[in-house]
């Protein structure tokens, strides 16, 4: 009933056939233009969501001592590059709730064409490969976002953009 109704959200059809004594046909039918994706599950103020594997280079733990001030933005040294971090929350406009600072920042290095960022997150929640969904009707012009996609629990997931939120 899961598969049928989220199937059904996405434009497509299933169907089930059986023959006694041969088994049992499931056919899902999903539309073209819906693309399967790896994404890395992520939280940041709260709020769960989805960065494509591809772009993700590295997560990375560091200390703030590591933080360097540049202009009006941090950024650290990796690997020879000075890379700006891009702290999600912010970018999204999240309301941060007070919480106790820890000593050590999280952070995945991202990539996307010849742009590098570090997207600074609170937590790595799991990978999943999933059925990614262009957004669509009030949501379809929103920068920001690759598209969506079903959690097993029936949560809706934005999966983010790289090149739309790196600086």
């Amino acid at each position: 009933d899961v598969v049928r109704t989220a199937i059904a959200q996405m434009d497509g059809r299933t169907s089930v056939t059986s023959s006694v004594g041969e088994g049992t046909v499931v056919k899902l039918e999903l539309p073209i233009t819906i693309a399967t994706s790896r994404v890395m599950v992520v939280e940041a103020a709260g709020h769960l969501f989805g960065l494509p594997m591809d772009a993700v280079t590295e997560s990375i733990r560091l200390p703030g001592d590591r933080i360097i001030r540049v202009k009006s933005n941090e950024g650290f040294t990796w690997r020879d590059r000075v890379v700006p971090i891009c702290p999600l929350s912010e970018v999204l406009k999240l309301p941060v709730s007070p919480a106790a600072k820890t000593h050590l920042r999280l952070f995945l290095i991202v990539e996307s064409g010849n742009r590098i960022g570090a997207i600074e997150i609170d937590a790595i929640r799991n990978r999943l490969d999933v059925v990614l969904k262009p957004m669509q009707g009030m949501l379809s012009g929103a920068r920001g976002y690759a598209g969506t996609t079903l959690l097993g629990d029936g949560r809706v997931l934005l999966v983010l953009d790289p090149k739309e939120i790196l600086p």
